[in-house]
């Protein structure tokens, strides 16, 4: 269920970034008015959920946190490892893997100087 939220509210975000751009690109058009129209909704998605005793402090304050966060990230590592061989990007899941869990990461030089 973690999963699903947090990709909810990525996508929530994306939303809000794309209609505030389009606002802008439409200073006083119809793009402007639609934008303020649909950024109120998406406004008020976010506050129910923040202030809804259904999900523990600990939820919100994550989501929280991910919304405060650079959106984009996540769609430029996709791009990234979506380039890789798919034998690193099978590492790459490890490494993702290991850093949900809790591991320390450490790398060290290929011996290549």
């Amino acid at each position: 269920m973690a999963s699903h939220i947090i990709q909810a509210f990525h996508h929530l975000k994306k939303a809000d970034l794309h209609l505030r751009l389009m606002g802008a690109e439409s200073k006083d058009g119809l793009g402007q008015k639609l934008a303020e129209q649909y950024l109120k909704k998406i406004d008020w998605i976010k506050t129910d959920f923040f202030s809804t005793p259904k999900f523990t402090d600990e939820v919100r304050a994550g989501i929280r946190k991910e919304w405060n966060d650079d959106i984009l990230v996540v769609d430029n590592i996709n791009e990234m490892v979506s380039l890789l061989s798919p034998e690193k990007r099978e590492l790459v899941e490890t490494i993702i893997e290991a850093l949900i869990r809790g591991e320390d990461i450490n790398f060290e030089g290929n011996g290549t100087e």
